[in-house]
């Protein structure tokens, strides 16, 4: 006990952007969440959330217990289908892809993919929306990046 007492308590993590939406439940709205500050931004219509995530975007949304939503900043709504920053894509190809909000990375091998903690179950597959697929290219993703990794903000 006193070893567990003695460890400082950090920052809790909340949802790792790019993956899941989140919501409370005395409001209805469904949030993308973005990287660095906790961004959230609103999905306002179904259909911007179809383009985004899919025909089973409401299975990539979970409540957030009140406590934690002002841990979150809240960001411009999206109002078109463009990818919220952190989401890693899958183009009709087979190309997994990290979007930053500008730029999109390719990850250079599934080996960089796993290094940075990302699961293949978060990956949107061939997603309809606009913008990503024509983003400028950055830098390959070759291993570990603290900046994508890193939960704790």
């Amino acid at each position: 006990n006193a070893t567990l007492t003695a460890i400082p308590l950090g920052k809790p993590v909340l949802v790792r952007p790019g993956t899941m939406m989140v919501k409370i439940q005395s409001d209805p709205r469904t949030f993308a969440v973005e990287p660095g500050d906790y961004t959230i931004r609103w999905v306002p219509t179904e259909a911007v959330a179809v383009a985004l995530y899919g025909a089973n975007w409401n299975k990539r949304i979970i409540d957030i217990e009140p406590t934690y939503w002002s841990r979150f900043t809240m960001g411009s709504d999206l109002t078109v289908a463009l990818h919220p920053a952190g989401s890693v894509l899958k183009d009709a190809a087979g190309a997994k892809f990290y979007y930053d909000g500008a730029n999109k990375r390719a990850f250079a091998s599934d080996a960089a993919f796993k290094a940075n903690m990302f699961q293949e179950k978060y990956v949107i597959n061939n997603p309809s929306s606009t913008g990503w697929s024509s983003a400028t290219a950055g830098a390959a993703i070759t291993g570990f990046e603290d900046a994508l990794f890193s939960l704790q903000r």
